[in-house]
């Protein structure tokens, strides 16, 4: 039996998912909307029902049961979920007591980031024997990207040894540090 609207006739028919992107690496969080329609394809605004998801991908990490509230008004947005493995893949969504209303978005999963480049700003040049500068260290992956997930350390180095301080191993998490 579908949900009906306070009254007004319309009756919950079905869930979309919107928003996913076209690739994203794995591992990297994934953001997407699940809009709850009625009969005429409108967004059914008085939706309250749990949610589950499933996909084609056996690494993904998805998205608990979510039940929606009224201040969702037929519109939720998820951003909980995380491919695993390379390739075409697919989350499904559906009412968990209408099995028969259910969507489904996709998405290319391409290889997990790496970093690719470490990039130096505001080194002042020339600069003044024995005073320390601040110097801000940027990750970006091999898509050319920054990598605002990149948790790795670094290390500094130098030729001309013996006649700079450096700083000590970092380790950067979110991507930038200084």
């Amino acid at each position: 039996d579908l949900v009906r609207s306070r009254g007004l006739g319309d009756v919950y028919k079905r869930q979309e998912i919107t928003e996913m992107p076209a690739s994203v690496p794995a591992g990297d969080a994934v953001t997407f909307t699940v809009t709850a329609y009625d009969q005429f394809d409108s967004v059914f605004s008085d939706y309250t029902g749990r949610v589950n998801f499933t996909s084609s991908d056996a690494a993904a990490v998805l998205p608990g049961n979510t039940t929606f509230s009224a201040s969702d008004n037929g519109v939720h947005v998820f951003s909980n979920l995380t491919f695993g493995t390379e390739g075409l893949q697919t989350i499904t969504v559906v009412d968990v007591s209408v099995a028969s209303a259910t969507g489904e978005g996709s998405t290319s999963v391409t290889s997990a980031r790496t970093a690719d480049q470490f990039v130096l700003s505001e080194v002042s040049i020339p600069s003044v024997v024995n005073e320390a500068q601040n110097i801000t260290v940027t990750v970006w992956d091999q898509y050319g990207d920054l990598f605002a997930g990149y948790d790795g350390t670094v290390t500094f180095d130098s030729n001309r040894s013996g006649e700079v301080v450096l700083p000590a191993a970092q380790t950067f998490p979110g991507g930038v540090d200084s």
